[in-house]
């Protein structure tokens, strides 16, 4: 960041030269014709803490620092609980020429106080484009889950699982998470008979006993309900890339996810799925492509309703199923054309490398 701001403000070429070369991440920002910042799709918001936000801003920040043209890719926006993070999010989208955002209501901007005119470009999550890959990391769940037939796969959010950060229910839900994964997975083994996958979508800092590391909570609900002998129970174990884990989870019956991107990763493989919501992103995303329906929100309902409205969406897996594969298929089609009218909204020639339905240059 220092060496961005010397750049601007010491206008001699030799120096900015030094600055480049020493500098591999400021040279390709400068070089660059245009820089696309994502955020990892949640993240423009303070909701995992301040701290997360500004290091996240980073990116953006120094890209507005070298005067470079900023596109702020599909994501969710807000929202913003500090002053701190509201100021950091204003002077970032002032000054980008793309803001694209993956929901259809865009309050949170609006709030924000920007003077000048701010109209998102609406665009669904870029991972409903995302590719699935088989390996041999996944072959044997892969075996299990052919010779299971219409399993359930079921994503435990470890973050929740232990309280958020503060480990206080951080996001102020309403049920008992804990509660209502084990009751889901107990009706799903004893009561519908059919398989459970537990399938961890985030390996925070790979380390089992991490608070936000989905493996180590979905181990915790099988050794609470005693059933990690049950050939019908299993837990994804192996460490996989989003391609391979996304290629897994497209091979289950019915999916409940408390990870927005495990549930996009099913929504997509025309898989119905319960979206279990700690905030706003997950309605946003799901209302997006007409699937608001499928999100059971857990700060509004108990463990009991949630516990219920799962039922009732298992019970309709086939009208649901319809529904997604239609949902989602208009969505790629979304993704696809507003990516490629992205050279033309910033005035360049159309880029012959670029590839919407990869989502790489």
């Amino acid at each position: 960041m220092l060496a961005a701001i010397a750049y601007r403000l010491v206008p001699v070429e030799s120096c900015r030269r030094v600055l480049r070369v020493s500098f591999p991440l400021l040279d390709a920002v400068v070089t660059a014709r245009f820089v696309a910042d994502v955020w990892g799709g949640d993240s423009f918001s303070d909701i995992y803490g301040l701290g997360r936000m500004v290091k996240r801003a980073f990116g953006s920040v120094l890209t507005i620092v070298l005067g470079a043209r900023l596109v702020l890719l599909p994501q969710t926006y807000g929202p913003y609980d500090s002053w701190i993070s509201r100021l950091i999010a204003l002077q970032i989208i002032k000054r980008v020429d793309i803001v694209m955002s993956r929901h259809l209501d865009e309050q949170t901007i609006s709030r924000l106080g920007i003077r000048e005119s701010i109209n998102p470009v609406f665009c669904p999550d870029v991972a409903f484009t995302l590719r699935p890959s088989c390996t041999g990391r996944n072959q044997a769940a892969f075996d299990w889950l052919r010779r299971e037939r219409w399993a359930v796969g079921i994503n435990v959010n470890g973050l929740l699982y232990s309280g958020g950060y503060t480990r206080d229910n951080m996001f102020g839900l309403e049920l008992d998470y804990p509660s209502l994964i084990r009751r889901i997975t107990t009706w799903v083994l004893n009561e519908l008979h059919r398989p459970v996958v537990f399938v961890p979508h985030t390996y925070e800092a790979c380390r089992l006993g991490h608070f936000e590391n989905d493996l180590g909570a979905a181990l915790a609900v099988v050794h609470d309900l005693d059933v990690s002998a049950r050939p019908d129970c299993m837990v994804v174990t192996d460490e996989m890339d989003h391609r391979e884990l996304k290629a897994l989870i497209g091979q289950v019956g019915f999916f409940a996810g408390s990870r927005l991107h495990s549930c996009i990763a099913a929504l997509s493989q025309g898989v119905p799925t319960a979206g279990i919501a700690y905030s706003d992103k997950f309605l946003g995303v799901f209302s997006s492509i007409g699937l608001s329906k499928l999100v059971i929100d857990a700060r509004s309902v108990d463990t009991r309703e949630a516990l219920a409205r799962f039922k009732q969406l298992v019970a309709e897996h086939h009208t649901v199923r319809d529904e997604v594969v239609s949902a989602t298929a208009s969505a790629k089609k979304t993704i696809v054309q507003t990516f490629s009218h992205l050279p033309q909204w910033l005035g360049l020639e159309r880029l012959s490398e670029f590839d919407p339905l990869h989502t790489k240059w």
